[in-house]
């Protein structure tokens, strides 16, 4: 029994063994190469140029890229950027201390301004992912 390799833009996408004579059982605009004595030849391997080859395995992912990932993700999803986070939690520590309230108080969750919480909350999320990065 042979086993043929159906080739689609260069890449083998479906295996087929048989006895018969393949060139007549598909139409002939479907590209059957014979790959029987090709050991290992699975779906998802390359060919070109009379070759048959192995996917290039995926590289393991860096762990820093996929923190960077996590926090510009956050970022993108807070609407804002490091910089300008910084600036309002800065901006309602002043106002906070101008009305003679602590940081403390801003905290509070009874009395405490709920967008300062949050930024606070973003801001410890993402000092607590760059600390993860090698």
């Amino acid at each position: 029994m042979k086993k043929y390799a159906r080739i689609e833009i260069g890449s083998v996408v479906e295996l087929f063994e048989t006895d018969g004579d393949i060139t007549k059982m598909f139409h002939p605009s479907i590209v059957w190469v014979d790959c029987t004595a090709v050991a290992g030849c699975a779906v998802g391997w390359t060919y070109s140029g009379g070759e048959f080859a192995a996917p290039i395995p995926a590289a393991e992912p860096n762990p820093n890229d996929t923190i960077q990932a996590h926090i510009d993700e956050i970022e993108r999803a807070t609407l804002t950027n490091r910089g300008a986070r910084e600036g309002w939690i800065a901006l309602i520590l002043q106002q906070a201390t101008a009305a003679g309230k602590t940081q403390t108080d801003l905290l509070d969750p009874v009395t405490g301004n709920p967008y300062f919480r949050k930024l606070v909350e973003i801001d410890t999320q993402i000092r607590a992912l760059r600390s993860q990065l090698k």
